[in-house]
C-alpha cells in the first residue's frame, strides 16, 4: 500500500547575509529533485533583488513583499520640497552663537517637549540659519538617535510649496521613513484614505485634518523616541490657516507624551497675527549683528569699491523697505502699452503659478495672448510673437521685483532654459498683492487681482494646448502601452521642444475647480504616460473653450 505523500514548504529570504544567487539556484535544483517525493512543494520568497526576474511559478511559488503597506503609504506622503537646496549656506565662521544662546540651551534638554521660535526681520538671515541648524544639529549630542524632519516654505516656488498640507506630508514622510514602528499611527488613516478615493492619486486624498490627526498620534508613540521638526519661513505659507498651523505645532510640543519628546524649531519674520507668547524665542537681528557685519565686510572687499562711495550710495536710498519698493516702482517705465501688458503678465506668472515658472516656459507663454478678449494665436505665425532678449525684457519690464535663480537642472545643462523666474522676496510679494497706494496708481494695479491673474494663466495654458493638440494626436496615435523605446524617445524630444506643455498640464490639473474631475484624475496619475494624458485633453479643451470663451 503506497504511503501518502507530504507537502514541503521552502522559505527563502534574499535579505539574509548568507543568501546569494548561487544559493538560490541550488534551492531550485533541490526542489526539482524532490518533486517526485512530495505531493506539493511551495516556495515563499522575501526581500527579492530588484535587478532580476526570479521566474516564480504561481500559485505554488509566491513572493512575499515585507513592509509593502508602509512603503505604499510612504509614497503617498512623498513631496519634493525644493526650497532647501536653494538657500544660501552660511558664511565662514558665522552662526557660532546659537549653540551657546540661553534660549537654545533652555530648549534643547531631552526630557520634555518644547518649541523654539526664531523671529527675524526680512534679510536678517533666517533661512540661512535654519539650513545651518538642520545640517549641524546632526553633530550635536542631543540629536543622537533622534528623528529629524524638516520643511522649508517658499512663496517663490508656487502654491504647492506654500501649502500647509504638503508641509505636514513632508514631516510625516520623514518620521515614517526613519522609524517603521510609527506605522501603527498611520495604518488606519491610510486604509481609510486608500478606500475612499481609490481611483485618485493617493497623495491628493490626504486631508489637512487627517494629516494633523496622524501627527498628533505620533506624539503619543509608546516607545521612547525624540522627534525634531524644523519648519522655516512660516510667513511665506498660505495666509489661510497660517495662525492655526502655528498654534497646532505649538500645542503638539506642549501636549506630547513624555515617552515621545517632540521639539519644534520654527522660523518666521514678524507677523502681527502671531500674538502668542512663545516660551523660547530668539530675535535674530539682536543675535547676529556681528555675523552680518562680517559677511558685509567680506562682500564689499570682493567688490573692490571704496567705503565712501558705497556709503554715499546707501545714504541716497530710502531707509524703510516699503519706501524702497516705491522707489523701485517709480524706476520702471510704464508708458509703452506692450511693456505694461508684459510686465503685468510676468508678475502674474510669478505670483499665481502652482510652482516657479522656468525661463524657457515664460518665453513661450508670453507669445500666447492671455486676455480672454484677445484673439487666439495664429497656428502658423504665433512663434513670431515670442519675445527676443527675455532676460533684458525681465529687467526692463519688472525691474528688481523679479529675479532669475538657477535650478539644479539649469546648473547641469549650463543654460537659462530651466532657471526659475520668481518674485525677489516675500515682502515684495506682499507689497504687490496687498497693494500700496503707489501700486494702485501705477501700471501694476492689475497685478493684485488674484482671480484675474489665474484666469490669465489658465487662458494662456488652454490656448497653448489647443495649438499643439492636433499636432500631437497625428504624430503619436498609437496607445502608449504599445510604444517602442524609439517612440518614447521621440515623444520626450517633442515635449522638450515645447516646454510650456508640461507647465500647462500641471496648472490645469491642479486647478481642480476648472478641470473635469475625470481628466483631473487621469493626468494626475503618476502611472499615466504624458502622451495618454495629453490625448485626453481634447475633452478639457472642448469644454474650456465655451467656459472661458477663448
Amino acid at each position: 500500500m503506497a504511503r501518502n505523500k507530504q507537502n514541503l514548504t521552502f522559505i527563502f529570504d534574499f535579505g539574509h547575509p548568507t543568501a546569494s544567487v548561487e544559493t538560490w539556484k541550488a534551492i531550485r535544483r533541490v526542489m526539482a529533485t524532490l518533486q517526485q517525493d512530495y505531493s506539493i512543494i511551495r516556495l515563499l520568497v522575501t526581500n527579492p533583488p530588484t535587478t532580476s526576474d526570479l521566474g516564480l511559478q504561481k500559485p505554488s511559488e509566491v513572493l512575499l513583499e515585507c513592509d509593502k503597506e508602509r512603503k505604499e503609504c510612504l509614497e503617498t506622503l512623498r513631496f519634493n520640497n525644493i526650497q532647501y537646496e536653494r538657500i544660501s549656506k552660511h558664511y565662514g565662521h558665522t552662526f557660532k552663537w546659537p549653540w551657546e544662546s540661553p534660549e537654545y540651551c533652555a530648549w534643547k534638554p531631552s526630557e520634555y517637549s518644547s518649541l523654539l521660535f526664531i523671529e527675524g526681520k526680512p534679510g536678517s538671515g533666517k533661512s540661512t540659519l535654519v539650513r545651518y541648524f538642520a545640517e549641524h544639529f546632526l553633530l550635536m549630542p542631543e540629536a543622537d538617535g533622534a528623528i529629524i524632519a524638516k520643511y522649508f516654505y517658499s512663496h517663490q516656488d508656487g502654491e504647492l510649496e506654500r501649502d500647509h498640507r504638503n508641509m505636514l506630508r513632508s514631516l510625516l514622510y520623514e518620521i515614517l521613513k526613519a522609524d517603521e514602528s510609527f506605522f501603527i499611527h498611520f495604518q488606519q488613516a491610510y486604509r481609510e484614505v486608500r478606500g475612499s478615493e481609490f481611483d485618485l492619486p493617493l497623495a491628493e486624498t490626504w486631508s489637512l485634518e487627517t494629516l494633523k490627526d496622524v501627527l498628533r498620534a505620533c506624539t503619543k508613540h509608546p516607545l521612547k523616541r525624540r522627534i525634531f521638526l524644523i519648519v522655516d519661513a512660516i510667513d511665506e505659507s498660505d495666509n489661510d490657516g497660517r495662525v492655526d498651523i502655528v498654534q497646532f505645532l505649538s500645542n503638539l510640543s506642549f501636549f506630547a507624551k513624555k515617552d515621545c519628546v517632540l521639539k519644534v524649531f520654527l522660523a518666521s519674520r514678524p507677523i502681527a497675527e502671531f500674538d502668542q507668547d512663545f516660551t523660547h524665542r530668539i530675535l535674530l537681528q539682536e543675535k547676529n549683528r556681528k555675523d552680518i557685519e562680517s559677511y558685509t565686510h567680506a562682500s564689499l572687499q570682493k567688490l573692490g569699491s571704496t567705503q565712501s562711495r558705497l556709503l554715499g550710495f546707501l545714504k541716497s536710498l530710502p531707509e524703510k523697505l516699503e519706501s524702497y519698493y516705491v522707489y523701485m516702482l517709480y524706476g520702471l517705465n510704464g508708458n509703452d502699452e506692450d511693456d505694461t501688458r508684459d510686465d503685468t503678465r510676468i508678475l502674474q506668472f510669478c505670483l499665481f503659478s502652482h510652482r516657479g515658472i522656468q525661463f524657457g516656459e515664460l518665453d513661450y507663454a508670453l507669445a500666447i495672448p492671455g486676455e480672454i478678449k484677445d484673439p487666439p494665436p495664429d497656428p502658423f505665425f504665433w512663434e513670431a510673437e515670442r519675445p527676443t532678449g527675455v532676460r533684458k525684457r525681465l529687467t526692463h519690464c519688472a525691474g528688481s521685483f523679479v529675479e532669475i535663480k538657477n535650478s539644479p537642472i539649469s546648473c547641469l545643462d549650463d543654460t537659462d532654459k530651466h532657471a526659475i523666474i520668481q518674485v525677489m522676496h516675500q515682502t515684495a510679494r506682499e507689497f504687490l498683492l496687498y497693494p500700496h497706494e503707489a501700486v494702485i496708481r501705477s501700471h501694476f494695479r492689475a497685478v493684485a487681482n488674484v482671480q484675474q491673474g489665474r484666469i490669465m494663466i489658465r487662458t494662456t495654458c488652454i490656448r497653448y494646448l489647443i495649438l499643439h493638440h492636433q499636432e500631437l494626436m497625428s504624430n503619436f496615435q498609437s496607445p502608449a502601452r504599445d510604444w517602442s523605446p524609439k517612440d518614447y524617445d521621440e515623444f520626450l524630444q517633442y515635449l522638450d521642444s515645447r516646454p510650456f506643455i508640461g507647465y500647462s498640464l500641471e496648472f490645469l490639473m491642479l486647478s481642480k475647480n476648472d478641470v473635469d474631475p475625470d481628466i483631473s484624475r487621469l493626468i494626475s496619475d503618476p502611472k499615466c504616460p504624458p502622451s495618454v494624458a495629453f490625448c485626453h485633453l481634447s475633452r478639457l479643451v472642448d469644454s474650456s473653450i465655451d467656459a472661458a470663451n477663448v
